[in-house]
């Protein structure tokens, strides 16, 4: 199980990464984090703003999207939608739980 302290953030949207792993926006961070699948922290990628809210795989799944607050927000960034490629790849959606197919 990851840990998360408060003065750390808070965790808030993830999406899961190939190799059993998950990435997580950190609202109050400043980043978002790579665990694996024991909850061992993996990595920190910066983003600059301090309340990231969510992140996807998009393209290829090998960008990493991340969207912050924009409401209520005094950052010259916010709102902005920032993107990364050479972290890993993500997964493809599962259709058939999302009630698609």
């Amino acid at each position: 199980m990851a840990e998360i302290v408060d003065t750390d953030g808070y965790p808030d949207g993830l999406t899961v990464v190939d190799e059993n792993r998950i990435r997580v926006a950190i609202w109050s961070g400043a980043a978002v984090r790579c665990y694996a699948a024991d909850g061992t922290l993996v990595n920190d990628l910066d983003v600059p703003v301090q309340r990231a809210t969510s992140c996807t795989f998009g393209g290829g799944l090998d960008t990493l999207f991340v969207t912050p607050a924009s409401n209520g927000v005094d950052e010259p960034h916010g709102g902005t939608v920032f993107c990364a490629s050479g972290l890993a790849s993500g997964r493809p959606a599962n259709e058939a739980r999302a009630g698609l197919v």
